[in-house]
């Protein structure tokens, strides 16, 4: 039986509701311009509604404890902050619709806690989530007490020794550290902190959990400032050597080192890597990792602490080949970082003894491309072989699954991504070659375009572009079209293309164009050229091959 015209109308905008359901939108909730002023400061509160065009109102509440014994209970008038539960109660003043702002002048005492925002809109009233609770914390301008850190700053790390003490102002008693963190507790001091007389909590294994506010206050219900503390994980520098990691002999290398997110004064230490003596590595030791190995720092004697970071070798020698790493310390009592990640670095000779010869004669290769490694010798020494350090390393003549030649000559036609790194040609008196850092990247996948739209009127112009990303390789391009696959199964690694769940064999263009700088152009576009294209890149020699774009549609409409 067919159905009626209405009931298809109806249906079908149901169907579209029901499909398109977003989900109930949060609305964000600031304070400006901090959420610790002073009493009498101007202070307000702003709630947005992002991602929408809808005009909202807007409803303020402050959290307070929660009455209820159970947690909280789905789609009700209760919000979570730093693991507690509260209940929500509206202000009496809230105004609805002063632009999603809710101002505090002068700000007071009082008005110090927990601040939640909703939004709300039509007739019946829709209503967002609630927005992340907010706190706000009022400071007196002559507060009975003050809150002390040692360190003196309220950016702190992980396992740093610090103390927080109340340092009261007149006489009066029952004073007491108090905390908002993510694991809050009704004690005297934080968990796993000791308890001092100050009153004063510390701890010399504090963690990232203990970040938050922290004040005192007296049981009367007087309080000191309020101090955000944060408690960052122990920071890793950053190293890098300049212009490059393979300098020549005689060359100025400049190593860096930098300490990111953090405002503390650093100075640095800087440290060769050098063979570890013992086993088993030890947690926390004054041992670092490179490339699965473990290493031993030594600190370099003429090591700069405070030369803004940076380590200068001029002229670079041969001698300094090796392994370095750098850390940094500040503060009082010192604080130091980790290690920094390991960096090499290879200094060649002018002359060297011997050469590394790669074939194809380029240090950005693929996965799957046919590679050799060889070591011409300029004189008449022997013993030489090739040396590598990648992921992989191994004490071998080749690379694992690499073929050994005479030559010295190592070549493979099943290269990795693992095989990525530094190699070079070593003698056995120890003396070595130029080192060639080479990646062998995945196998690229071009991008096909459509300019100017996948839908032209017939003689329309309509060019088609391809572009291989991130390569420095000169490639030329071939086009196809993709046609009915005519056998199954689905073959891997053959000719074919998958397009909307479907395989699809590929056709070249007969008047393909390689080298006409990725595009290819179809002027006047006709009905015939309606239909499924790809491209793929070639490059090298030998020549390399690059994996099939996406499938594009082309639409062509006739007058």
């Amino acid at each position: 039986m067919e159905l009626s015209a209405s009931f298809r109308l109806l249906w079908t905008i149901s169907v579209v509701l029901l499909g398109h359901t977003e989900a109930r939108p949060r609305p964000v909730l600031r304070v400006s311009s901090h959420s610790w002023p002073a009493e009498g400061d101007s202070v307000t509160l702003s709630c947005e509604v992002r991602h929408t065009s809808l005009n909202w109102t807007f409803l303020w509440y402050r959290a307070v404890p929660s009455r209820r014994a159970c947690l909280s209970r789905q789609n009700s008038a209760d919000v979570r902050y730093r693991g507690n539960t509260y209940s929500v109660k509206l202000l009496s003043d809230s105004s609805r619709g002063a632009g999603g702002s809710y101002t505090l002048s002068p700000a007071a005492f009082q008005h110090t806690g927990l601040y939640v925002c909703r939004a709300e809109r039509g007739d019946p009233a829709y209503q967002t989530e609630f927005s992340d609770v907010e706190a706000l914390w009022v400071t007196g301008l002559s507060p009975p007490a003050s809150l002390v850190i040692r360190p003196n700053r309220a950016q702190l790390f992980e396992s740093e020794s610090v103390s927080l003490s109340c340092e009261v102002q007149d006489n009066s008693t029952g004073w007491r550290l108090r905390w908002s963190t993510n694991r809050e507790e009704e004690s005297d001091c934080p968990r796993n902190w000791r308890s001092e007389a100050g009153p004063t909590c510390s701890s010399g294994s504090t963690s990232v959990w203990d970040r938050g506010v922290y004040w005192c206050e007296s049981e009367s219900g007087q309080h000191s400032n309020a101090v955000n503390i944060t408690f960052n994980s122990r920071p890793r520098p950053v190293l890098r050597v300049s212009s490059h990691s393979w300098p020549a002999e005689g060359d100025s290398v400049t190593l860096s080192c930098e300490v990111r997110h953090t405002s503390l004064d650093w100075t640095f230490l800087w440290y060769r890597a050098v063979p570890f003596r013992t086993v088993p590595y030890r947690r926390n030791s004054a041992d670092v990792r490179y490339r699965g190995n473990t290493y031993s720092v030594m600190l370099l004697s003429d090591s700069s602490r405070g030369a803004g970071g940076s380590y200068t070798l001029s002229p670079a020698a041969l001698q300094h080949t090796g392994l370095y790493v750098c850390r940094a310390e500040g503060g009082d009592p010192t604080y130091q970082t980790e290690f920094s990640y390991v960096e090499a670095l290879w200094v060649t000779g002018l002359s060297p003894p011997a050469s590394l010869v790669i074939r194809p004669n380029r240090a950005q290769l693929f996965e799957s491309e046919s590679v050799s490694l060889s070591c011409e010798v300029q004189d008449n020494s022997t013993g030489w072989r090739l040396r590598w350090s990648t992921d992989r390393e191994e004490e071998s003549d080749c690379p694992r699954d690499w073929r050994s030649e005479a030559g010295p000559t190592c070549s493979s036609s099943s290269t990795s991504v693992w095989d990525r790194g530094v190699y070079w040609c070593e003698s056995e008196s120890g003396q070595h070659s130029n080192a060639v850092n080479i990646t062998f990247n995945s196998r690229p996948r071009p991008v096909l375009r459509v300019s100017s739209h996948s839908w032209p009127a017939e003689g329309d112009s309509v060019t088609l572009s391809c572009e291989v990303r991130h390569t420095s390789l000169d490639w030329t391009f071939l086009w196809y079209r993709a046609v009915p696959f005519r056998t199954v199964p689905y073959r891997w690694n053959s000719a074919d293309v998958r397009y909307r769940g479907n395989t699809y064999s590929v056709e070249l263009l007969s008047d393909s164009s390689r080298g006409a700088g990725g595009s290819y152009t179809l002027s006047p576009a006709s009905l015939e050229h309606t239909g499924l294209y790809v491209c793929r890149a070639e490059g090298g020699d030998p020549t390399y091959q690059t994996e099939f774009s996406d499938v594009k549609s082309l639409w062509v409409t006739g007058e």
